[in-house]
């Protein structure tokens, strides 16, 4: 039987796994409070790191020029976080906020995008 504390990290750690990363933002921003501290190890440690934001980060607004603004505010937040993370342009899958589900076409995608991008770490 496996101890929990092989599966459950206790400490932090100093190094990760090498190889290509790939990261799952739900939102603009979540590949930020998620997991920076885990891209800067990779790029550190010149893996290729890939980020896809999954949904526009539009929230429950309406359509219009005020959520069209507020999608491309979030998009440039995302760009500029890049920048300073050092891993390069996210890529923007642009599902409705509030509308991503686990269907068929969105497991097939992210399959494909796992064997394009060689991913050996997910977060």
């Amino acid at each position: 039987m496996n101890n929990q504390s092989e599966w459950i990290p206790y400490h932090a750690v100093q190094t990760l796994g090498t190889g290509p990363a790939l990261v799952l933002a739900p939102h603009p921003d979540d590949e930020v409070f998620g997991c920076a501290g885990a891209i800067l190890r990779h790029v550190a440690a010149g893996d290729p790191v890939t980020v896809i934001i999954l949904t526009d980060g539009g929230g429950g607004r309406d359509n219009g020029p005020e959520r069209t603004a507020y999608v491309a505010q979030r998009r440039q937040e995302s760009r500029n976080a890049a920048a300073i993370l050092g891993y390069g342009e996210p890529v923007f899958w642009d599902v409705r906020d509030r509308e991503l589900t686990s269907d068929t076409p969105f497991v097939q995608r992210l399959c494909e995008t796992v064997i394009t991008t060689g991913a050996r770490w997910l977060y």
